[in-house]
């Protein structure tokens, strides 16, 4: 069975060689009977395209090396003329596959060289290497590098018998052919390939005149120009300026109807020269390169030059990308526009270099996109750049690699979705692959760009220590100063100079005063560079940096500090309008109502007046539901401002005060925001005090005893737990009297209990009761649970407080409301596990609220009572809690200075005199 299969298969392969050498037979005497009639061969090649193939390769190769040198010097004269210029035709048949008929040329040509050598027939000798070196660079199969080493090998060879003296128009084609073959050269020096492409062209320019070969002569000229577009030797104004003048010359003779691939040709390259010139010259020639690609574009059409169509789009996509001219948004978009449509042609299967530069491009143009959603816009652009790191690896292009690195950096920083500490932490990652391609010694402005982007992400960074991220932030910024200076790049500089401002306001190491100046010199710099006629949008945010660095400026009259507060906020006021920067506008407004409410010049009534004002104005944009935590900032900042608040009615006043510290709580909750809460609610409970609106007072000073308490497990600290309830003991003190004066008797003693509780268990907590290798095994794996679950509490704060700086929906609000309120109920269940085992150590980590019925559960006979007192600044307060009742008795006037006074008096001094007795 298997002989049978495989002599069947032999029989068949040997019936088909035979069809194929017959067909080549056909072929080679169609060509012999008449070499001008290739019409003939033509007609005979498209009726057995199925025999265009590797087999028709190899039928021919084995033919000429079995028959040619067999035969008579005529008769081999005779064939090999035939297989040259079969092979001639063959290059120009336009019809089946063209990969496979240049093979077949390919094999043509070089079988033809068994009989064409040097001695005898030198001419044909030398147009056959010439042919060769032309198919090989147009080759499809094989390695590109290696098929353009074998065209420069034929095309050298072939000037051998073409020199200058003999054959000066064939030494000018040659010539022409290997700078074009130079151009696109892998292998060397590209520096050096530049250079050889250029003294090629300019030795065919000796022979092609514009007079003696019009056509040729331009096209030289079309060459020369792309080289110098691309040069890299000299400087690259010099180069773009040759490159236009080149083009300019040529477009004088080379008229559209005449020469049209030609024009359009020279258009192509006049427009890429203005395209790079943008950094020399002004923003027309961006203008100028549009013109330029498109008028090519009359030439190059989608249905007649595919290819050159889609390189045309690229090259408009890149140009409406960098213009400055026009609506920006609109720019943007043609570029995308333009890009897509090259991606039409640019496929992965069939373009793989060109498809991934599309892919790249486009990632670039989505990410400056100012039009659709921001969030959708940057995914698109993470997309796009991962499709192009398929062929851009590290490995095998570095320098794209490197580049693409240095855009998803950037990209990430400014990431809306996914984890935003998680975000920070891949843009270190992508600069520091940047860095592996671009130290300093390899590419000094790359290296500063990555340095700045390092700089960018450490001062935004969630993970790690914010005191040494700030400082790692400096150091990349300063070095990013080391190269962006500002005569040479000015922009970049002014960039840094107000980003090391921003890191030097917020600096925690150092001197507090020489940061801020630190700061304001690096704002003032920025300055010299960010005009408001030529970068308004740039220049009204370092007004804003200003106000916000003077308003927190400890050197210096105070007072000036917040009129030149106040004067920068105006400033950035003039650009940053509601209608054209609203949420830029709400936070000025809000910044300068801080200012105003800080002011000493000037009259206090209209200065708290203006304060109101511009409040109120921030509230127009920030609303609970597009940026809850602002408007809520916004809310508790109007409300001390409407108890200071002179003019109006005073209870008027108190009202809105209070009306604005009570809206902002439904944001600032303690379990969530409880450093807000904090302040926001204990601003709430005085206001409502001072009012004698008990209710609200006791609503106020909940909420702050609730987030204090919360704060206290949140710090790590024990001095900083000290200070803090140190802080909280007149919100306790005055929660007990606004439920005494409500009537709220109960609600008074627990809120007393509660205080001491507090106190007693950090007095444990401070004396270190317990020591870890006391505790049991059981009980340390809990404290190791709560104290995991606390680290992903404060990691989602600070998550959520670095979003907040790009503001945030009422919706994402309330995904970290439910986020926080999940781990801490995981917390909870921890810490009662932990309170069955070792109930101590859980009041040392965390106190059970004391609920008065439980308290009075202990009481078991009714003529028993327990005592509680409870000291104020003024009053003591004495409890008495019986099983059925509770009872209050104050002591008036009887406060805790008096109170210190009698115990000294009564008992300290006696104590302290007895042992004279």
């Amino acid at each position: 069975m298997g002989k049978g299969f495989g002599y069947k298969t032999k029989t068949i392969s040997i019936k088909k060689r035979k069809i194929y050498r017959n067909f080549l037979d056909t072929v080679l005497q169609v060509t012999e009977q008449g070499f001008q009639k290739g019409q003939s061969v033509y007609s005979l090649l498209e009726n057995n395209l199925e025999k265009l193939d590797d087999l028709f390769v190899e039928v021919l190769q084995d033919w000429a090396a079995s028959s040619l040198p067999n035969l008579t010097i005529s008769n081999a004269e005779k064939k090999a003329k035939a297989v040259y210029i079969f092979s001639y035709w063959l290059r120009e048949f336009r019809k089946g596959n063209k990969e496979i008929n240049l093979e077949i040329a390919i094999a043509g040509y070089q079988s033809a060289l068994q009989v064409y050598n040097k001695s005898y027939y030198p001419e044909e000798w030398g147009n056959i290497h010439y042919n060769l070196g032309l198919f090989f660079r147009e080759r499809c199969r094989g390695v590109i590098a290696e098929n353009l080493e074998q065209a420069i090998k034929y095309f050298n060879k072939s000037l051998r018998v073409f020199t200058y003296e003999v054959f000066p128009e064939q030494w000018a084609r040659v010539n022409h052919n290997l700078g074009t073959t130079y151009c696109p050269r892998i292998y060397g020096d590209k520096s050096e390939n530049c250079e050889n492409a250029i003294t090629y062209f300019e030795n065919a320019l000796l022979i092609s005149t514009k007079l003696a070969y019009p056509d040729r002569w331009l096209k030289i000229q079309n060459d020369m120009a792309g080289v110098y577009v691309s040069r890299i030797q000299g400087e690259e104004e010099n180069n773009l300026e040759k490159a236009i003048s080149i083009c300019q010359e040529a477009l004088q003779v080379c008229g559209r109807n005449h020469f049209p691939e030609i024009w359009a040709a020279l258009q192509n390259n006049l427009g890429s020269a203005y395209l790079k010139q943008v950094d020399f010259k002004k923003a027309q020639n961006i203008d100028s390169a549009i013109s330029c690609f498109k008028k090519a574009l009359q030439i190059y059409t989608q249905e007649k030059f595919l290819e050159d169509w889609a390189g045309l789009q690229k090259s408009l996509g890149e140009a409406y990308q960098k213009r400055i001219f026009g609506n920006r948004s609109e720019n943007i978009e043609s570029a995308i526009s333009h890009f897509e449509k090259a991606l039409q042609v640019y496929t992965q299967e069939e373009f793989l270099e060109d498809w991934a530069a599309t892919q790249k491009s486009l990632g670039s143009a989505y990410y400056e996109r100012e039009l659709g959603n921001r969030s959708e816009n940057i995914e698109k652009a993470i997309f796009f750049l991962e499709q192009s790191l398929q062929l851009y690896t590290q490995k095998y292009f570095p320098n794209e690699w490197g580049l693409v690195q240095i855009l998803m950096g950037e990209i990430y920083l400014s990431r809306i979705r996914g984890d935003k500490a998680e975000n920070l932490e891949q843009v270190l990652i992508f600069c520091q692959n940047a860095l592996k391609i671009y130290p300093r010694e390899v590419s000094c402005n790359l290296w500063a760009a990555i340095q700045n982007c390092l700089g960018k992400a450490y001062f935004h960074r969630i993970h790690g220590d914010y005191e040494n991220n700030l400082e790692q932030s400096i150091v990349c910024f300063e070095r990013a100063l080391q190269v962006f200076t500002y005569e040479v790049y000015p922009k970049m500089w002014a960039e840094t100079q107000n980003n090391l401002g921003n890191v030097y306001c917020k600096r925690l190491r150092g001197n507090v005063s020489e940061n801020q100046k630190q700061s304001i010199i690096c704002l003032e710099n920025s300055l010299q560079v960010y005009k408001r006629g030529t970068d308004p949008e740039s220049w009204a945010m370092i007004q804003e940096n200003l106000a916000v660095a003077y308003q927190k400026r400890i050197d210096e009259e105070f007072s000036e500090n917040i009129e030149r507060a106040i004067a920068y906020h105006q400033q950035a006021l003039q650009i940053h309008t509601q209608q054209s920067f609203p949420e830029e506008w709400a936070k000025i407004q809000h910044n300068l109502g801080n200012a105003y409410n800080a002011r000493v010049k000037g009259n206090k009534e209209d200065n708290l007046e203006l304060a109101i004002s511009a409040y109120q104005a921030a509230l127009k944009i920030r609303s609970i539901e597009s940026c809850p935590q602002q408007w809520a900032n916004t809310q508790n900042s109007l409300g001390i401002a409407f108890l200071k608040r002179v003019k109006g009615n005073k209870t008027q006043n108190l009202l809105l005060g209070i009306g604005a510290f009570k809206a902002a709580l439904q944001v600032n909750s303690p379990d969530i925001l409880p450093n807000n809460c904090w302040i926001n609610a204990r601003n709430l409970g005085y206001a409502a005090f001072n009012a004698q609106i008990w209710s609200e007072a006791i609503y106020g000073y909940e909420k702050a005893i609730s987030a204090i308490e919360k704060i206290r497990t949140w710090i790590p600290s024990e001095s900083r737990r000290q200070e803090i309830l140190k802080e909280a003991i007149d919100v306790y003190q005055k929660m007990v009297q606004a439920c005494i004066n409500a009537g709220q008797i109960e609600k008074a003693f627990e809120y007393a209990e509660r205080s001491r509780a507090k106190s007693l268990v950090d007095l444990m907590a401070s004396n270190d009761l317990y020591q870890c290798d006391e505790i049991p095994l059981a009980v340390q794996e809990l404290l190791q649970q709560y104290e995991e679950l606390q680290r992903q509490i404060d990691l989602e704060r600070d998550r959520h407080q670095s979003k907040n700086k790009h503001g945030e929906t009422r919706a994402a609000w309330q995904a970290y409301n439910e986020a926080i309120a999940n781990l801490e109920n995981q917390k909870q269940r921890i810490w009662e596990d932990i309170r069955r085992l070792d109930p101590v150590l859980a009041g040392e980590i965390q106190v059970s609220v004391p609920e008065f019925s439980a308290i009075q559960k202990l009481i078991d006979k009714p003529n028993t009572a327990i005592l509680s007192f409870y000291t104020t600044d003024t009053d003591t307060h004495i409890f008495v809690v019986q099983q059925n009742q509770i009872t209050l008795h104050t002591c008036t006037r009887q406060g805790l200075n008096i109170l210190q006074g009698w115990i000294q008096q009564n008992w300290l001094f006696h104590y302290r005199d007895e042992p004279k007795k």
